[in-house]
């Protein structure tokens, strides 16, 4: 209790202190007034007000109006804080923002980890099994691939050789040659069956993904905007030098000086994952021009998002970037 009223107490004495400047500034305002008035009534002989004292006239109105919005407004806010329920309303935002909070980690959380679960699953314990099936039953209607074919050709040829030189040094028997040699080359053969298909399971499972992850956007379209509030909430609460960090961290590994090695990797990555033949001429062109792109429209947002919200990261990017 004691606290509670030193603590209304300072509060009274703030806005008494308040008032006494505002009181000061109002005597000051009114000898103001009155000299201008007592210039600017016409006497017998004088002339009508001009239009310069009148515009004077008017600042000064303007001026005083300014300044007694300002202090009540203070003292509604002081106010405000002194009544019983602010402290209530206090709590009550907090808790709200908590729960927000926990809300948006909560539907990121789902975003990230339902897709990825959903690919797995439906991956290898749904279409691998299927498919790996339908090879062993039907490999004349499977497609292999060239360059499927060529891998699995080359680690023949050197289990083949391995056992002519076992055969030379009398290790194994030629008939054990040939029955070792049969029994990879149809175990190889079904590897090949299998990996042909692997782009067929991958992009069933990619699309059941994609499926989960609409879902998903479809069901939290109401939580979608406390996420958005909570991202931008916890990127404008980092300090600048981590904000100029992670932004330039970004840039380097996407639009960088190394970054068409990294490039390069994902999209080799990209093919074998859809059964794609690699293109040198597509990587290159692709490398040649969407990191510009990406680059251009980067350096845009930092122009209008971050000269707006935080102009110090702005200052400290440049001169990162010099």
């Amino acid at each position: 209790p004691g606290d509670k009223e030193t603590e209304i107490l300072g509060k009274l004495a703030f806005i008494e202190s308040v008032v006494g400047r505002y009181r000061d500034r109002q005597k000051s305002h009114k000898i103001i007034e009155a000299t201008v008035i007592s210039d600017s009534t016409p006497s017998p002989r004088q002339q009508p007000i001009s239009p310069e004292k009148h515009a004077h006239r008017s600042i000064l109105g303007g001026l005083r109006l300014n300044e007694s919005g300002s202090f009540m407004e203070t003292v509604s806010q002081i106010g405000k804080e002194m009544t019983p329920k602010y402290e209530q309303e206090v709590v009550k935002n907090l808790h709200q923002l908590r729960r927000e909070n926990r809300i948006a980690v909560r539907w990121i959380l789902l975003l990230i980890i339902v897709p990825i679960s959903v690919f797995f699953l439906s991956r290898f314990i749904v279409f691998e099994p299927i498919l790996d099936q339908f090879w062993d039953t039907n490999p004349e209607n499977v497609e292999i691939s060239e360059e499927i074919s060529e891998r699995y050709l080359r680690e023949f040829r050197s289990v083949k050789e391995g056992l002519e030189v076992q055969e030379i040094l009398g290790l194994v028997s030629h008939e054990d040659k040939e029955e070792k040699i049969l029994e990879v080359a149809n175990e190889l053969f079904k590897q090949v069956g299998y990996r042909s298909l692997d782009a067929w399971k991958n992009i069933l499972a990619d699309a059941i993904s994609l499926g989960s992850f609409i879902l998903l956007i479809y069901l939290g379209r109401n939580q979608l905007g406390i996420v958005r509030s909570f991202l931008h909430r916890t990127f404008q609460n980092l300090n600048d030098v981590t904000k100029v960090y992670l932004i330039i961290l970004f840039t380097d590994l996407f639009v960088g000086f190394h970054s068409a090695e990294g490039w390069e990797v994902l999209l080799e990555g990209v093919a074998q994952h859809f059964g794609l033949p690699e293109s040198k001429i597509f990587v290159n062109g692709f490398i040649a021009t969407v990191p510009v792109i990406l680059d251009s429209t980067f350096k845009l947002w930092v122009f209008n998002y971050l000269t707006r919200s935080s102009p110090p990261s702005v200052a400290i990017y440049e001169k990162m970037n010099q």
